[in-house]
């Protein structure tokens, strides 16, 4: 706990080490080293948003669109999660050995528990640049996945197509 004060400290120097806990008084004051660490907040939340819409909402629906944006940040926070539950069964592999095993179980019954939705929001931004949906299977082959990656990152097809509605209507 003494280290993670002390680093603290030195991040954000001794007069600012109130600022990093308390959201509110950074939002008053006008310092660029706060307003960094508030967008910073905001947008770890952000993403975390997009994560649990994917989750929540369209667990398993491979109709409709997805924006890249629904897309990337889902993508993101998911690989944060699974990389986060591997670390701590790392760390407490090193501990126990059956720690570890236990951990190492949750990140692979996570990892099953969140490919349905991978897929589906997948699917859907597919449908986004016009695709139809068994071009998710390009995701699986090595070469050809580069493709695939490509059709992610592409902008969406402006307006209506025939899997529905721009779910970026309302922003253009």
């Amino acid at each position: 706990m003494m280290h993670l004060f002390t680093f603290f400290y030195i991040l954000a120097g001794k007069n600012n080490l109130h600022k990093i806990w308390r959201s509110e008084t950074i939002k008053n004051e006008a310092e660029p080293k706060s307003q960094t660490s508030r967008k910073i907040t905001l947008n770890l939340y952000y993403t975390m948003e997009w994560f649990l819409k994917v989750v929540k909402e369209h667990y398993a629906d491979f109709n409709g669109r997805a924006r890249r944006k629904e897309f990337w940040m889902f993508t993101l926070c998911m690989y944060a999660i699974i990389l986060a539950i591997y670390v701590v069964g790392i760390i407490l592999a090193l501990i126990a050995d059956f720690l570890g095993l236990i951990f190492m179980g949750v990140a692979g019954i996570a990892m099953l528990a969140l490919i349905v939705p991978f897929l589906a929001v997948g699917v859907r931004r597919l449908h986004d640049t016009g695709k139809p949906t068994w071009m998710i299977i390009l995701s699986f082959l090595p070469v050809v996945s580069l493709y695939y990656l490509y059709l992610m990152v592409i902008e969406g097809d402006k307006g209506d197509n025939e899997f529905g509605p721009d779910p970026k209507a309302g922003e253009n």
